[in-house]
């Protein structure tokens, strides 16, 4: 979590917490291991002209 957090004041055990409760629930766990996988940087580049609404793009 420090990685995420610029300040690691803000880094709680609250927070730690909150975040471990997230990842134990049903189908997180899952979800957040494809998304690792998936993570090529550029793969889908080509899509973003795909997108019809507002998009803030990182």
């Amino acid at each position: 979590m420090e990685n995420v957090y610029g300040d690691t004041r803000h880094v709680t055990p609250e927070l730690a917490e909150r975040y471990y409760e997230l990842v134990l629930r049903e189908g997180n766990r899952t979800a957040l291991f494809n998304r690792m996988i998936q993570y090529k940087h550029g793969v889908n580049a080509e899509q973003i002209r795909y997108i019809r609404q507002p998009t803030l793009i990182l």
